[in-house]
């Protein structure tokens, strides 16, 4: 599983711990999650072989700069370098909230499901304002679109109601 995580803030870096403690646990079940990109609004860091991110995560926690990261950081690493390099499964998108225009995360999302990558934010705005139409480009293009964090992370409210009771009727909620 090759991935990109868009926007390293507090989020990013949460998702990146728990991808470290959770490796073991992950390798068990056959999952080899690769972190490919790195990628913040100043830029960003690649690795094609997949970002060391033991290391890395010591080095964000101690640099607030992640372009300056000895190893593939840069600030011509962005979103277009993704796209251009078709190297990755999913995308995780984890930009700021923006409740008005759902940018940069609209754009984000948008652009990943019309390039055949899988999906998954944490970013409230795109599917507050568009969730239909993203949903949309995500089935036309044969991918999937994640957001059961954007509803209450701890809840299991969209598998609820979505994967969990399939078949059956929701009648109130």
């Amino acid at each position: 599983m090759r991935i990109a995580i868009i926007g390293f803030g507090g989020v990013g870096r949460a998702f990146l711990q728990l991808l470290i403690n959770k490796s073991s646990e992950l390798l068990r079940e056959g999952i080899n999650p690769k972190v490919k990109y790195v990628i913040s609004s100043k830029g960003g860091v690649y690795d094609s072989e997949g970002i060391d991110i033991n290391k890395f995560v010591d080095y964000s926690n101690a640099n607030k700069d992640i372009i300056n990261y000895p190893i593939g950081g840069s600030q011509n690493i962005t979103f277009n370098t993704l796209l251009e390099n078709k190297d990755v499964d999913i995308i995780i998108e984890m930009t700021p909230t923006n409740i008005k225009t759902g940018e940069p995360g609209m754009t984000y999302i948008t652009k990943s499901l019309e390039n055949g990558f899988h999906v998954i934010t944490a970013n409230k705005g795109p599917i507050l304002l568009d969730y239909k139409k993203l949903n949309e480009i995500a089935y036309q293009n044969n991918v999937q679109l994640g957001i059961g964090c954007t509803s209450g992370g701890a809840l299991p409210t969209i598998n609820g109601g979505i994967i969990d009771m399939a078949g059956s009727t929701i009648e109130t909620i």
